[in-house]
């Protein structure tokens, strides 16, 4: 089998076999992945995976894979001998992943064989729609939003990137791991809003348009000094801007990646579950 190391140039050789909201990635920074091919070139397997540094020196990384494929046991076995070789070589000490059951339930046998210890339990991940957002009662309640919340289009790339970095210093909460480096385009400029406090800005709520058409909400933080308001009226802010833009049935998913996020979801949307996941652990 030959393996292919997955980048910007050859991604669009893999439609149709990976998910185009994963494989929009790939030219990122902290996103990784290999393709396996078999007799005649035809394409067997696969794996992507995202690196996030987990000390102060970039000395140790932890992996999280986003997306794998084999044609049958023995593919997946060798597509997972291939990762393993590729991350021990670059610092990874820990492996872990959240896969949806109806999608790697059969893979299940393959990770235990290569030392993944397996669980089930809910995704981070919830996802509705532009009409379940509609009946949120902040949507109703937030009347009048203050004109010192804006779209990220009025923003400079400057101030932008000045206001990441004064996110990371006062905001200690677990962030995308190449956000400072992600271009603004990368984010909605109309439904994206930010905070401006004298002169200066003091919040984000970042959502980046996937290629399906999915809204993904990557950011929301405040460190101003109204911060719990501000929060809410560029929740406000930013729904007003998604129902004038987004049709009903547009998808909106939020991934609950930290307690600030796990409580933010349970108060906007209580009743709303993530889909049944297989957990994977392994130290490497």
């Amino acid at each position: 089998m030959q393996t292919v190391e997955l980048n910007s140039d050859n991604i669009t050789d893999y439609e149709g076999v990976i998910p185009p909201d994963i494989a929009e990635n790939i030219d990122r920074s902290c996103y990784h992945g290999i393709a396996v091919a078999g007799a005649g070139n035809k394409t067997v397997g696969g794996i992507i995976w995202k690196t996030s540094e987990i000390d102060d020196y970039g000395e140790e990384y932890a992996s999280d894979i986003v997306w794998m494929n084999a044609a049958d046991p023995d593919t997946g076995k060798a597509v997972l001998d291939v990762y393993t070789q590729i991350v021990r070589d670059s610092d990874v000490v820990r492996t872990s992943f959240e896969l949806p059951c109806d999608e790697y339930e059969t893979l299940i046998p393959v990770f235990k064989d290569k030392g993944f210890e397996i669980s089930e339990g809910e995704g981070r991940e919830i996802v509705v729609t532009v009409a379940k957002l509609k009946e949120l009662k902040i949507a109703a309640k937030l009347i009048k939003i203050p004109g010192y919340i804006n779209s990220l289009s009025a923003i400079s790339e400057k101030d932008f990137k000045r206001g990441l970095i004064d996110c990371l210093y006062y905001v200690k909460r677990t962030f995308e791991p190449d956000m400072t480096k992600l271009p603004i385009d990368w984010y909605d400029g109309e439904i994206s809003s930010f905070v401006l406090t004298d002169g200066e800005c003091a919040g984000f709520l970042l959502v980046h348009k996937c290629s399906t058409g999915k809204y993904r909400v990557e950011l929301l933080a405040d460190w101003g000094p109204k911060s719990n308001k501000d929060l809410m009226y560029m929740i406000g802010y930013s729904l007003r801007k998604a129902f004038d833009i987004c049709p009903d049935d547009t998808a909106v998913s939020i991934r609950r990646r930290d307690d600030a996020t796990n409580k933010l979801a349970a108060f906007l949307f209580p009743r709303v579950k993530g889909k049944r996941c297989i957990l994977g652990t392994r130290t490497e």
